[in-house]
């Protein structure tokens, strides 16, 4: 760490919420006893609690055989070394440690203002995905997604919540998954829900789990999500699609780590990262009063943007050629992409992202004819009408069922009735076109 920096303890959660604490050099203790370089006054925290190591570089923890013990990131431990944005629990309090330039601490006290800390902002160059994603499945060279790897490498070790925003089908679980995978979490459960596929009631009881009796057809204690996350990480996709109560149980989640089980009186400890993903505008949702605002600030301590297909390049044609090698692979074929079918690959402007590609990839495989896959062979006449100035039947057709899904909201069924069209139908179309919608 730099000499213009200082290591920084803020509690988020418990007694004294929101205190900062400016961690001087040396070995700092942390208890109720008047002696503490930080002293917490909660009946959880013992005396002597636990000490840190604090150097230019690093910080570590020692319990100090404490009566509730010391946790790192949800997990019980003795000794451990701290990142920033690790999460310390002492008692029942949590609190945060960040980094801070030196001319926003007042002083080398360790009492402080009531502001947050913010996450600091890494100078490293942009990385490559095998620098700082080795053995994660996301392909890219493109600037926007080197950029996007750095930003994966310096987050993955924080343990504060993160929101991957991007349009659908560009690949945001699979960007969650790489935060789990490079976080000192790796060996514990990924799970992930999307939250769009469940209704309100369901959903709550996906997350949080219920108890026997909590409702019709309760007939047992289930395990709720977050339990079964343990201290790994807890992903929710289409986090924009939580109703009311399960944003204002969430949001408890987040602030005081507690959770209960439907039907339940009893709170427990959650130890998970909470990782989600939107393609949806949360700021407009939140001016439209369909979305909290304080969960939104609390989902996103970090946001990572996950760059449109569109936008990446030459990355379509990696992406084609690795889609091509295995579905070639699995369906004992030898093809490759011809020079015209990579041209009108890199023309297209791909509305369904990563997901449409493979899909189109999937269907030339299996339509070709001969060793090479043409261009007609993926369906893309749509593209090559709009570049000759007049879009094709497949194109408009694209543009009326995006816009009956506009006038309903997202809502399938009510799109399907605008569109006199059967359900089945309009599933079969957007699934076709790669476009994701609600229930």
């Amino acid at each position: 760490m730099k000499d213009t920096q200082s290591f920084v303890l803020q509690v988020v959660a418990g007694y004294n919420r929101g205190q900062r604490y400016t961690l001087p050099e040396g070995r700092v203790l942390i208890g109720r006893a008047e002696t503490s370089t930080v002293r917490l006054l909660d009946d959880s925290v013992s005396r002597e609690h636990c000490a840190l190591q604090v150097t230019p570089e690093r910080v570590s923890l020692q319990d100090a055989s404490s009566r509730n013990g010391s946790r790192v990131n949800g997990v019980p431990c003795e000794a451990a070394e701290l990142l920033p944005g690790d999460r310390l629990g002492v008692g029942a309090l949590e609190l945060v440690l960040a980094v801070l330039p030196a001319s926003t601490v007042s002083g080398s006290s360790p009492t402080g203002d009531l502001h947050a800390p913010q996450v600091p902002r890494s100078e490293d160059p942009e990385l490559a995905l095998p620098e700082v994603c080795p053995g994660v499945d996301i392909t890219g060279d493109s600037p926007p997604m080197r950029k996007l790897f750095g930003a994966l490498g310096r987050v993955a070790g924080a343990a504060c919540a993160v929101l991957v925003r991007g349009e659908t089908g560009s690949g945001k679980e699979l960007v969650a998954r790489a935060l789990h995978a490079l976080s000192p979490r790796r060996r514990a459960p990924f799970v992930a829900v999307n939250c769009a596929s469940l209704d309100g009631p369901l959903l709550e009881s996906e997350l949080f789990g219920h108890e026997r009796g909590a409702f019709s057809g309760a007939v047992a204690r289930k395990q709720g999500l977050i339990e079964s996350a343990g201290a790994g990480s807890l992903f929710l996709d289409e986090v924009g699609e939580l109703s009311g109560a399960a944003q204002a149980k969430l949001l408890r989640v987040l602030e005081d780590g507690e959770w209960r089980r439907v039907g339940g009186l009893r709170s427990h400890h959650a130890a998970c990262r909470v990782l989600t993903a939107t393609h949806r505008d949360l700021a407009a949702m939140v001016r439209a009063g369909d979305f909290r605002e304080d969960l939104l600030y609390r989902l996103s301590v970090v946001e990572l943007l996950v760059p449109p297909l569109r936008a990446r390049g030459a990355d379509i044609t990696l992406l084609a050629e690795q889609f091509c090698r295995e579905l070639c692979a699995a369906s004992g074929r030898r093809l490759q992409l011809s020079a015209e079918a990579l041209t009108a690959l890199q023309q297209h402007a791909w509305p369904g992202n990563v997901r449409q590609l493979r899909n189109a990839v999937e269907r030339a495989v299996i339509l070709a004819r001969g060793p090479q896959l043409r261009a007609a062979d993926f369906g893309l006449e749509d593209a090559q009408a709009t570049a000759k100035g007049f879009p094709s039947l497949a194109e408009l057709e694209r543009r009326h069922i995006l816009r009956a899904l506009e006038e309903a909201d997202g809502q399938r069924a009510q799109a399907a009735a605008l569109l006199g069209i059967d359900r089945k139908t309009l599933y079969r179309k957007l699934k076709g076109y790669g476009i994701a919608a609600k229930g």
